[in-house]
């Protein structure tokens, strides 16, 4: 690896501009198979149907009314559940599936507690969640916790919130005479530490928050763009495993995450066949025969020709390889978000895996395409490439 590195430097220096070509030629590919991947599925996803975001709401019990809101339509059941039921809903759906959803939302009732109704109804208790990947449970919505100032003491922090601190906010119209009091919960203790300025619900951490808590009649899980089929899909699942048939539903506009990526597999595998070709391999068959007296010399010297050939391969992974990476992490930050408004579902279609799919098409085609011009050009004796 060593050695490979002081080749590329003595490359560099010695070929500044040819070396700097073939670094523009590495990092335009590397853009335009991103590029395309997403181009291609957002026009894909238009022509299939004209999808539109929508939050998967679901109900408890029997539809006993519906009605369209903005061309979105609406259900209204005649039942509900526990929080216990939801935390073993939640806990049940997979860790992929949570990290795409944006925002968990319930509401819960009590009448068993000792704090006071000043509204007319029970005591609502609201539940904003939003999963963490790095403690693998669910904390605070980040935009519930700040767009949630208080009229006194503070919020929950996420730490007690991840940690399910026996904390409790209580609703806007309490005084700061409350801060610091013990109030009970379905027979649980919590301590006073703020006074929400508008809110009018209860707020306590999901991880604390009494099992008994019921008269929970819907939830929603919310995403930033359309909801991928997998996820749907898993939520399904994992809500029948819980409820049965005494959940409803609804079907929802999704991303087939899956489908359209291996539909454009060919495309995409004919788009950088042709593009390693004409670019790298061409550029790079130049880098050779310049270096031709170097490799005879290696030659000439007992070096094998699988032993070259692994000098040269290795020096062009290292450099597609890192302008892969650095092209990614420009195009992720800096160029898909501005794309958004001339491709509405650009943003939709990346993911780990098609992200991962992309770069190992990438490099195995460069690979193979490589190892074949390099394997021909090392057969040339040693005598003939010093000329």
């Amino acid at each position: 690896m060593y050695y490979t590195i002081k080749n590329i430097q003595k490359f560099a220096k010695n070929n500044t501009i040819i070396f700097v070509l073939f670094l523009l030629c590495q990092f335009t590919a590397s853009f335009i198979i991103l590029f395309s991947f997403g181009a291609f599925q957002n026009f894909k996803l238009l022509k299939n149907k004209d999808l539109t975001q929508s939050d998967l709401i679901i109900q408890f019990g029997n539809v006993i009314d519906r009605y369209k809101e903005d061309g979105i339509e609406y259900y209204i059941c005649d039942n509900s559940t526990t929080n216990k039921k939801i935390k073993e809903f939640l806990l049940s759906i997979d860790e992929s599936s949570l990290k795409e959803l944006d925002c968990i939302y319930y509401t819960a009732e009590t009448t068993n507690t000792n704090i006071p109704q000043i509204y007319e109804q029970p005591n609502i208790i609201s539940f904003r969640l939003s999963y963490s990947s790095d403690s693998k449970s669910f904390i605070q919505y980040k935009t519930a916790f700040e767009n949630s100032p208080t009229s006194s003491g503070k919020m929950i922090s996420e730490n007690d919130f991840e940690k399910g601190t026996m904390q409790v906010i209580l609703p806007y119209g309490f005084t700061s005479d409350c801060m610091n009091q013990e109030v009970n919960i379905e027979n649980q203790t919590y301590k006073v530490v703020g006074i929400d300025a508008i809110d009018t619900t209860i707020t306590i951490p999901f991880i604390s928050s009494p099992d008994s808590l019921n008269n929970i009649t819907e939830i929603y899980f919310c995403t930033k763009n359309v909801m991928s089929t997998t996820t749907y899909q898993n939520i399904c699942t994992a809500c029948n495993d819980i409820f049965g048939d005494f959940a409803f539903i609804p079907e929802i506009d999704t991303v087939n995450d899956d489908l359209p990526f291996y539909n454009s597999l060919m495309l995409l595998s004919i788009l950088l066949m042709v593009l390693s070709s004409i670019t790298l391999t061409l550029l790079f068959r130049y880098i050779l025969i310049t270096r031709n007296k170097m490799i005879s010399v290696l030659r000439i010297y007992g070096c094998t020709i699988n032993k070259a050939r692994k000098i040269f391969v290795s020096e062009i992974l290292i450099t597609s390889i890192l302008s892969f990476l650095i092209t990614s992490i420009i195009y992720f930050k800096l160029i898909v978000n501005n794309l958004k408004s001339s491709f509405a579902y650009i943003t939709v279609v990346y993911n780990l895996k098609n992200y991962m799919l992309l770069g190992l098409i990438y490099l195995s085609v460069i690979y193979i395409i490589l190892n074949l011009m390099i394997i021909i050009q090392l057969r040339k004796s040693p005598i003939v490439q010093k000329q």
